[in-house]
């Protein structure tokens, strides 16, 4: 009798590709993801309806268009614990991978390396990922990312991607080193130091940063690829409602909808020993649509962000430092 397979069991390994689509062969010992809340789908594509003319009812064969496959998982949110952090960490190219730019910067006393998004030149990745000995390759990888700190769990980058499919085959469970990633801290007071709006130390409750890429696998003759397409950023944050006479939320809305008032800067700073240090910052936010929440029996505000860039490509940053 067959050994069932455990659905627990499963390992990604990524790599950059230097040419779109071509396998760029990852190992579990340099590639390994250490992710959370996998979920694969190795059949996104689109199966067509033939509404056949005959004297009979019943289904015909139904050919399907565009294979390909699609992955979503996070990964923690933490550094390297390397110093000085100017180290890319091993989650890096999964950043590089859903429209985000890496910039080493070296400087003595302020090394760290950055994540800007981009509107071109995207680059992409090879997955492997592997379930209890069935292996599903993903090829020109490409996705979206979203960030989500709530207060009391451990804060996550959520990727949805997309790749070129390849037949599964089967495969041994690869040995995978995570010795890259670090123990994830909580966002709390201790670890979270910093959280401004407008200037403002908001006490926080929830931050959801979605990129809201148009990622779409394109087919020609001679051709597929994973594209991405425009980028809309959204946001929402959840913070307990401050007196008018500490914040006025609502007015400050309403002077940026109607009078052109400034935009506010967002900083998050996740981390406090130099190496385990994650800081966001969003430059040009309009505040949109303040509204009361209840939690715990005590009110909330939930508002909407639309991060607007300043130069271009600007809107947010990701710092590992």
């Amino acid at each position: 009798m067959a050994s069932p397979q455990f659905f627990d069991l499963k390992t990604i390994l990524l790599k950059e590709e230097t040419t779109y689509g071509q396998d760029a062969a990852p190992t579990g010992g340099a590639n390994g993801i250490l992710a959370l809340n996998g979920t694969f789908d190795p059949n996104p594509q689109t199966v067509l309806d033939r509404r056949l003319i005959r004297p009979f009812f019943g289904n015909p064969r139904r050919p399907t268009s565009g294979r390909h496959v699609g992955l979503t998982f996070d990964i923690e949110i933490a550094g390297t614990g390397i110093t000085p952090p100017s180290t890319p960490p091993q989650y890096g190219p999964a950043l590089r991978a859903v429209g985000l730019a890496e910039t080493i910067v070296p400087t003595p006393g302020d090394e760290r390396v950055e994540y800007d998004p981009i509107s071109s030149g995207y680059e992409s990745a090879t997955v492997y990922f592997n379930m209890d000995g069935v292996e599903h390759r993903m090829l020109g990888v490409r996705g979206n990312l979203e960030l989500v700190y709530v207060v009391g769990e451990v804060p996550v980058y959520r990727l949805s991607c997309l790749g070129l499919h390849v037949d599964p085959t089967e495969v041994a469970m690869p040995t995978v080193s995570f010795s890259g990633f670090r123990e994830p801290q909580t966002v709390e007071m201790v670890n979270t130091p910093t959280f401004t709006v407008d200037g403002f130390s908001a006490s926080l409750q929830s931050l959801n940063v979605n990129m809201q890429q148009a990622v779409f696998f394109q087919q020609r003759l001679n051709a597929e690829e994973i594209h991405i397409g425009r980028r809309e950023p959204v946001a929402t944050m959840v913070i307990e409602a401050p007196s008018l006479a500490q914040k006025d939320f609502f007015s400050l809305a309403k002077q940026q909808a109607e009078s052109g008032a400034p935009l506010s800067a967002l900083q998050l700073v996740h981390g406090t020993v130099t190496g385990d240090i994650v800081e966001v910052n969003m430059p040009a936010v309009q505040l949109i649509n303040p509204r009361y929440v209840d939690i715990q029996g005590i009110t909330h505000l939930e508002i909407d962000l639309n991060p607007t860039p300043v130069t271009g490509n600007d809107e947010i940053k990701i710092t590992v430092k």
